[in-house]
């Protein structure tokens, strides 16, 4: 039994250990600013789709107002 709670004790200490060393490493502030930064290509594909939804959006509209105006030319005696 003794084995198991060295071994136990051991293991969690080691754990807390490289976690802290972890945490430490990842939250440099000189590294900090790079890991938050989104690649350029990131970027560049967000500019695209904003691009595409633009004109997908006018597409929509005037898809809309055709559609409208001829069901009212439908409707017109």
């Amino acid at each position: 039994m003794v084995p198991k709670a060295i071994t136990l004790t051991l293991v969690s200490h080691s754990k807390e250990n490289l976690q802290r060393e972890l945490l430490q490493e990842l939250y440099k502030p000189e590294i900090l600013d790079d890991m938050l930064k989104e690649s350029e290509h990131v970027v560049a594909r967000r500019k695209e789709v904003m691009t595409t939804l633009t004109a997908l959006n006018k597409a929509d509209e005037y898809v809309l107002a055709l559609s409208s105006s001829i069901h009212s030319a439908n409707l017109a005696p």
